[in-house]
């Protein structure tokens, strides 16, 4: 395997080491006598409550912190026994919100064009008293002017 670079190989038979981002596998006793102790490195996954990865959010190597994800709330962060970490995050359904009805504004009441009604009314009983009224001063004036 390759060195994990800030950790040179020491000699004498070394206990394995915490490597922050890495985790440890198994130590092998090589031919030569040599000690080598094996590690992998953590990964760290964006995955949705039922374990599925998040679509663009592919998991990345060591230990990441937890990002703002759009359409994602963030439930939680899991350690995994094997060091992996797994950042829980629950899709956010957008409430459909009822939108207000928009005050309708009345209409102003536009006044049907009529044309004045002329002739049209029964105005016989107004006329029959206009007509015996001046009937009346007729008569009137006949009966003064005999009497003179």
């Amino acid at each position: 395997g390759n060195e994990i670079p800030g950790n040179p190989s020491e000699d004498g038979e070394q206990p394995k080491k915490d490597i922050p981002g890495y985790r440890f596998v198994e130590t092998k006793k090589l031919p030569n006598g040599d000690v080598e102790h094996v590690y992998e490195k953590v990964k760290t996954s964006f995955k949705d409550k039922d374990g599925n990865e998040i679509p663009n959010y592919p998991t990345e190597d060591g230990e990441q912190p937890k990002k703002d994800i759009p359409g994602y709330r963030f439930v939680e962060t899991k350690k995994l026994p094997n060091g992996d970490t797994v950042h829980v995050y629950e899709k956010i359904i957008p409430s459909v919100k009822p939108e207000p009805a928009k005050p309708s504004k009345p209409a102003p009441a536009k006044p049907a064009k009529e044309l004045p009604n002329t002739g049209t009314e029964d105005h016989s009983s107004l006329a029959a008293l206009g007509l015996l009224g001046v009937l009346s001063g007729f008569g009137l004036v006949a009966r003064k002017k005999k009497e003179d």
